[in-house]
Formats: C-alpha cells, structure tokens, sequence
C-alpha cells in the first residue's frame, strides 16, 4: 500500500465517522461520500471495497457501507489527531482560523500518536475544538453505530 492511498483511506474513515456522528444514522452512501470527498462515486466505491477488505466498513449493495469497530476506532483516532491539532495550531502558535485546518489535514498523517497524546495533555484535554466539533477521547467512539467485527478480521 504506498502512502498516499495510507492517506486516502484515513481522510475516507475520517469522513465516514463525522458523516455518521453528524447523522446519527448507521450508514453512509456513496453517493454522500461522493460529495463530501469531492471524488467520483467510482473512486468511493474502490476505497470503499479495500476499506471492507481491511475489515473497516461493511458494504451493503446500494445501501452504503457501516464502519466495523476496527475502522470507528481508526476513523475516531485520525478524527482526534485532526482537531487537536486544529486546537492547537489555533491556540498555541495563533494560526488564523482559514489555516489551520489546511495544516492539520496535512499534519495528522503524519504525526505519531504519542505526539498527539502530548498535545493533548499540553492543551489541557480540551472537549471541542476551534470550530465547537467534539474532540474524540483517546481509545474512545463517537456516539456511532458500529456493526459487530466481522468474523476473522
């Protein structure tokens, strides 16, 4: 897998998990995703089968996919890298609000995790980030809808 599907497969489970939370649905379309992404129901529909592959989604036919607890997990821990960085590009170093959410989408594939936690910590364990959207606790979900793992994933 080279990096930048690495990329593409973080910002689609991120996507899928602020589209369920905001939604409180349990599923997702493709063609939803199509417009949040801004790609081609082709291109959602190919990560969306590599996502389910991984064992990050289930897809249902027509119906559109539902994260696994595998993929919330991941999609809630790249979804909590993004805003606290947001939080503390804003904050810390006093980036404009256009800024800093460039920044973070750039950053939060990059940064390790135990970066993270000590941004959190420096911040405080802030609950919601520059724009009022919740911050996800470490090792915690969004109030989401989660199918049961899929056998042997």
């Amino acid at each position: 897998m080279s990096l930048v599907s690495d990329i593409a497969a973080e910002n689609y489970l991120k996507t899928v998990v602020k589209a369920l939370a905001r939604s409180r649905r349990e599923r997702v379309g493709t063609g939803e995703l199509s417009r949040l992404l801004h790609v081609t129901p082709g291109t959602i529909s190919t990560m969306v089968k590599r996502l389910e592959k991984g064992g990050y989604v289930q897809r249902t036919h027509r119906l559109g996919c539902t994260l696994t607890r595998k993929g919330a997990v991941f999609g809630s821990a790249v979804l909590r890298k993004h805003r606290l960085l947001e939080s503390f590009l804003s904050q810390v170093l006093c980036l404009e609000a256009g800024v800093v959410h460039k920044e973070a989408e750039m950053l939060e594939h990059a940064c390790s995790d135990e970066l993270i936690d000590v941004i959190d910590r420096y911040l405080q364990y802030p609950t919601r980030d520059p724009h009022g959207q919740p911050i996800p606790r470490k090792d915690t979900l969004l109030d989401l809808y989660v199918e049961d793992d899929v056998p042997g994933v």
